[in-house]
């Protein structure tokens, strides 16, 4: 989250951060769901997904 969207009440920690554990994502589609606003979310999901991170 970027700094400006924090809310006041939160304590901004410094760095280094912990290390995240690894987690999964699953994407549930209904059968014959209709091309709309959520599948193509589902399908931008999986182009960043299968791009992966940029290298540190």
């Amino acid at each position: 989250m970027p700094l400006a969207m924090a809310p006041r009440e939160l304590i901004v920690i410094g760095e280094p951060l912990p290390r995240l554990a690894d987690s999964e994502i699953a994407l549930v589609t209904a059968r014959g769901a209709a091309d709309g606003p959520a599948k193509l979310l589902a399908q931008e999901v999986l182009r960043t997904l299968e791009r992966g991170l940029p290298a540190p």
